[in-house]
């Protein structure tokens, strides 16, 4: 991929560790303007510095998702940094990674186990889902209106994802 985002303003939930600063890796990589948020402002802070340290264009906003003053303060931030917001992506309390990791991670037989339960053998990396999620947001995808697509890391057991 190669700025397929490029000028676009991209909120990136959860964007503190793990897949949502993939996420935000990604979008900057692929030319967005990226506001990152998280509840861990270490984290969440350590992003932008990744992120400015690429040559992105990022900003941190401390939320927590569940909160609506805090979602829309979020909405007023890339407003208020960069005129508007195009795109959102939120990996903010995605489902099973939090619990899952420290349960599997500690025992490769539970691992491994678990990724032959998925429909792919295996877990998928964030790069996967990072790079579907710029895609989805890019207009190279005008043609595809009122779709929900699940871009998963092969935690869904045996159903297509």
């Amino acid at each position: 991929m190669s700025g397929i985002v490029q000028g676009k303003v991209a909120i990136v939930t959860g964007a503190g560790s793990g897949v949502g600063r993939a996420s935000a890796l990604a979008f900057a990589r692929e030319g967005a303007k990226v506001v990152t948020s998280d509840f861990n402002d270490a984290g969440g802070k350590e992003t932008v510095k990744l992120l400015i340290e690429a040559g992105g264009e990022a900003v941190y906003q401390r939320c927590d998702i569940t909160d609506e003053a805090q979602a829309e303060a979020l909405v007023a931030k890339a407003v208020s940094t960069f005129g508007r917001q195009d795109c959102g992506y939120n990996s903010a309390g995605a489902p099973g990674t939090a619990l899952l990791t420290p349960a599997i991670g500690k025992d490769p037989a539970a691992r491994s186990h678990m990724e032959k339960m998925t429909l792919l053998r295996r877990f998928g990396e964030p790069g996967e889902i990072t790079n579907a999620a710029a895609w989805l947001c890019s207009d190279q995808i005008t043609c595809v209106p009122g779709v929900a697509f699940t871009v998963c890391r092969g935690l869904k057991s045996r159903q297509l994802c």
